[in-house]
């Protein structure tokens, strides 16, 4: 399994700092690793390079609107980028009753926000930083659990020494994209095959995450 300073000193040498077998300073892998976790945080920013939608569920706080979520808020989570889809099962029960994903011109256009029900129809997710709002149509009146279908954020690298583990693909498009992103911080020209391949890399990493559509009319 590859670490993260191999990774790095890949695409140090994909610009000429290195040559073939030479290391990197822990100087120059630190100030790659800190580059290399702001590709990985940017990626995460993108839809199709997440390479899954994860499914959880959350119990809502009864009859409050909106609820907020992330490692303070009503539900103890990590905030999520964005909701791709949501449901909601009330409590004992095991059937999973949709809830409609709607835009902020959408909500707008609900005249009655104050509404109670124990089965939301309508979400809108407000990604207030640090604590997103997650606002229910009709407010759910009570502690049911709300399902979330959310994107996946990329794992950053905490040391030199950890371990990438990504799908495959990920760790030729991170080493190329890495040289492109860095080439110019180490005084660099970027070369024509090296920005060929972070963008053929990249775009092969996207076809493969693109969502199936459904066709769909109101």
């Amino acid at each position: 399994m590859a670490t993260a300073l191999d990774l790095i000193e890949s695409s140090l040498r994909l610009i000429g700092v290195l040559a073939p077998g030479e290391s990197a300073s822990n100087e120059d892998a630190q100030d790659a690793l800190s580059a290399l976790n702001d590709l990985i945080e940017s990626l995460s920013t993108e839809r199709l390079a997440i390479y899954e939608i994860t499914r959880d569920e959350r119990t809502l706080v009864a009859s409050t609107n909106p609820n907020t979520i992330g490692t303070t808020g009503n539900i103890v989570a990590a905030r999520p980028l964005r909701i791709e889809g949501a449901g909601l099962k009330e409590v004992g029960e095991d059937i999973e009753y949709p809830i409609k994903i709607v835009t902020k011109e959408r909500w707008q256009e609900i005249a009655d926000k104050t509404v109670t029900g124990s089965i939301p129809q309508k979400l809108w997710y407000e990604p207030e930083f640090p604590l997103g709002k997650i606002w229910l149509w009709p407010i759910c009146n009570a502690a049911n659990k709300l399902v979330l279908y959310t994107w996946s954020v990329l794992g950053t690298l905490a040391t030199i020494t950890t371990e990438v583990s990504f799908p495959p693909g990920y760790r030729r498009m991170l080493r190329y994209n890495l040289a492109r992103e860095i080439a110019s911080e180490w005084g660099r020209l970027l070369p024509p095959d090296v920005a060929d391949i972070a963008r053929e890399s990249k775009a092969n990493i996207k076809s493969l995450n693109v969502p199936i559509l459904e066709m769909d009319c109101d």
